[in-house]
């Protein structure tokens, strides 16, 4: 989960194919979803032609999964089919609500537990264990010619000169910095204790009090400008760097009491269970094997699937597959305590408030109708005059003049939205066959190094999926609309 809940701490860039197919035969098909089949020719031929592909069959596995995404969404416009009430919505998007729900209890425990008021903020400052500065960079590189460094340093000059006459200080950092990190937000850094910086600049910061403003400093990065603002400036920046390190508090004490709390046991078997899940998701899918327990439950194989075929944790299964046995072990000691994190949220009526569950839907059918338009899905895919068969026919030659335009550099690849390619493969079904990516792999070899054989395209990557941030307003109410249930489940 995107905010409160635990890193994972693993990464990838692939699937895993399904282990019943492992020894598969068939070389002509790459991947089926639903009744429609992917050729081995068609991978060669997309992945030969997309600039920045790798041939390897980690690649052809990329390119399959994408498509069977891709083919079950275009297919279940064409039938009608794609989830459309709050309840549909709600399986879809469970991530996105257990993150909301979780993140209401984690803010309900922090002020609990700790006091994080408008007034830490002027302690902190009062201590001055950390300060905020700001600052306009000219980058020169260290072995930049001497008149580079001599137009910098002049930049620099004649900059600092319009700030001693009252210019702005943060629209001259957005207007010349070259540090475009800080230079987005009026020049600001964030808070940072003292030895935070490279020497000279630390040393230079750390003499200025409250709105004063420093020559010109020269560092390894250019000609800095930097600026100490008074209290009122950074009141609000304190106080959420104060805010980030107690909670920060609390993930190491609160979070992982819960488990020592509630009895938490790693199963010997988990790895090697975990391992199969992931090797074999569609045979293990509602699998109640247990990973761990604790008082009042336990993470099964099922669970554990549900959760690592969620969008932040998908692209690392290959990896979680590969992983060695203390790992996995602390992978499911994670889950297992975000379930007792959930359960403790259920059990104190934590529910999305109507505005949150409204920006779940919207966020929702916002997505969808983008990957529809990405894809072409018009009233030809839903024409209710011809026939069910015909609209599938359609909807797949739409999927497939998609992947020809992100073949030519000429779309994106775009993610569907949360659990949706999840349910979508449960519901109609799907099959990687690795023998085929196999044979995929040497066609496309074959053909870029074929006589004649033209550059690839540059394929432009997936765009993101913005995450829901938890809405402003009152508290959570329970019961209201969206309650369906969520299963325990370069600074200088």
């Amino acid at each position: 989960m995107r905010r409160v809940f635990l890193a994972m701490g693993l990464l990838a860039t692939t699937g895993c194919a399904d282990v019943r197919d492992m020894f598969s035969t068939k070389t002509d098909v790459a991947a089926e979803a639903g009744d429609q089949e992917l050729s081995v020719e068609r991978v060669g031929e997309l992945m030969a032609k997309t600039k920045g592909v790798q041939l390897t069959p980690e690649a052809a596995e990329f390119i399959s999964n994408v498509w069977v995404d891709y083919t079950l969404f275009a297919q279940a416009v064409a039938a009608g089919t794609l989830p459309q009430d709050s309840t549909e919505i709600a399986a879809v998007m469970w991530p996105d609500i257990a993150e909301l729900k979780a993140t209401h209890w984690y803010d309900t425990l922090l002020s609990r537990r700790s006091e994080v008021g408008p007034e830490m903020a002027d302690e902190v400052f009062a201590e001055d264990s950390v300060r905020v500065f700001q600052h306009i960079l000219f980058r020169v590189a260290q072995d930049a010619p001497a008149n580079d460094r001599t137009t910098a340093r002049q930049q620099a000059v004649e900059t600092l000169s319009r700030v001693r006459r009252g210019a702005d200080f943060g629209e001259l950092a957005s207007e010349l910095s070259d540090d475009p990190g800080s230079g987005r937000d009026n020049g600001f850094l964030p808070p940072t204790a003292r030895g935070g910086f490279v020497t000279a600049f630390d040393s230079a910061g750390w003499s200025l009090n409250p709105g004063d403003l420093s020559g010109v400093v020269e560092t390894p990065f250019g000609y800095h400008i930097i600026y100490r603002p008074k209290l009122e400036t950074v009141r609000d920046r304190l106080l959420t760097w104060h805010t980030s390190r107690v909670r920060g508090e609390l993930d190491s004490l609160y979070l992982d009491d819960l488990g020592r709390i509630h009895g938490l046991e790693i199963k010997g078997s988990a790895p090697a269970l975990m391992r199969q899940a992931i090797r074999d998701p569609l045979g293990e899918k509602g699998s109640r094997k247990s990973l761990t327990s604790y008082a009042g439950g336990g993470l099964t194989v099922g669970e554990f699937l549900r959760w690592v075929q969620t969008p932040e944790l998908a692209p690392a299964m290959g990896q979680i597959a590969d992983a060695e046995d203390e790992q996995l072990r602390l992978f499911a000691e994670r889950l297992s305590t975000n379930l007792l994190l959930l359960r403790q949220a259920d059990s104190a009526g934590i529910d999305l408030n109507p505005t949150e569950w409204e920006r779940i839907r919207t966020f929702y059918h916002a997505s969808i109708d983008t990957l529809r338009l990405a894809l072409g899905l018009n009233s030809d895919v839903t024409d209710s005059t011809i026939t069910s068969s015909q609209r599938q026919d359609v909807a797949a030659l739409k999927v497939d003049e998609f992947f020809t335009r992100v073949s030519a550099g000429q779309v994106r690849l775009r993610r569907l939205p949360s659990s949706l390619s999840t349910i979508l493969r449960e519901q109609e079904g799907y099959r990687f066959h690795p023998n085929g990516m196999a044979r995929a792999v040497e066609l496309a070899q074959a053909a870029r190094t074929a006589p004649g054989a033209t550059s690839p395209s540059t394929v432009p990557l997936p765009a993101p999926v913005p995450a829901l941030e938890p809405a402003a307003g009152p508290p959570p109410i329970s019961g209201g609309a969206g309650s369906e249930p969520v299963t325990e489940s370069e600074q200088p």
